[in-house]
């Protein structure tokens, strides 16, 4: 069931304010990596310098986060229809 994601309303279940402040705290943590993580690649001495499987997983680490956030983004944007 590996790549299968479950949604059910939980509409008044939950505190929706606090979990769109969690939620926004994980994306502003997912952009800051993300950002250093960019910067280290486009330094060409870094790329050069270091490992390949570090500049490797330095890039798919970029890749996850760039999903983990784009599913973050949309989880907000649900929370923000809710009532």
């Amino acid at each position: 069931m590996d790549g299968v994601e479950l949604r059910v309303s939980m509409a008044g279940l939950f505190d929706v304010a606090a979990e769109k402040a969690r939620l926004t705290r994980e994306l502003a943590k997912i952009e800051d990596e993300r950002v250093s993580l960019g910067r280290k690649l486009e330094n060409p001495q870094f790329v050069e310098r270091a490992k390949p499987e570090v500049v490797v997983q330095a890039r798919q680490r970029v890749l996850e986060l760039e999903e983990r956030r784009a599913k973050v983004m949309a989880t907000l944007d649900e929370l923000g229809r809710l009532p």
